[in-house]
């Protein structure tokens, strides 16, 4: 009986161990389980946001699509130049071949482009337009020559807007040319 008696003892024991444990272990197991549902719950919402961010990627795609399809199929040149001396050009539609004979990669690649293309009797004028509007923030439409890449002289319609910050300070031109040459 002698030596049972020290296993009842270390029975006893182990069972005041565990029933002092027991509560402490239910308390973790607790926390860990909310800890559990609220990682789901925010991974869950992580993968709705995420869905949403795809969904709103795949329509501004879609609208870029569009409004390029727009801008490259429209009977007219639409650009975008810097308000730098020249008004280099940053864009350039591709019907500017049709009109020009020189691709938007020609235009786009020299700083100095719409200089070279200016007829010399209205390419002054031209700039003083440019400089006014970039200094002043103010559209404005104009009427002068440019010379195609097979030397061919060609009236043109510009219809320039100048783009700005949210400050309202002048960044960028922005406009269209149409071939008026007929009329």
């Amino acid at each position: 009986m002698n030596e049972s008696a020290p296993v009842t003892r270390k029975g006893l024991a182990l069972i005041l161990l565990y029933a002092a444990l027991f509560p402490i272990l239910r308390q973790v197991t607790r926390a860990l389980d909310a800890r559990h549902k609220g990682l789901e719950d925010h991974a869950a919402t992580l993968a709705q946001a995420l869905a949403e961010r795809d969904k709103a990627e795949v329509r501004v795609s879609q609208a870029e699509r569009n409004h390029r399809s727009l801008v490259e199929q429209l009977p007219l040149v639409m650009y975008i130049t810097r308000l730098d001396e020249t008004s280099s050009c940053t864009y350039m539609s591709p019907q500017i071949e049709e009109l020009t004979g020189y691709t938007a990669l020609e235009c786009m690649s020299d700083p100095s482009f719409l200089l070279k293309m200016l007829h010399p009797e209205d390419r002054e004028r031209m700039l003083e337009e440019r400089r006014r509007a970039a200094a002043t923030g103010e559209s404005f439409a104009t009427k002068y020559r440019i010379f195609g890449k097979n030397g061919r002289e060609v009236w043109i319609h510009d219809e320039v807007t100048i783009a700005k910050d949210e400050s309202g300070r002048p960044i960028h031109a922005q406009g269209f040319l149409v071939d008026v040459t007929p009329q």
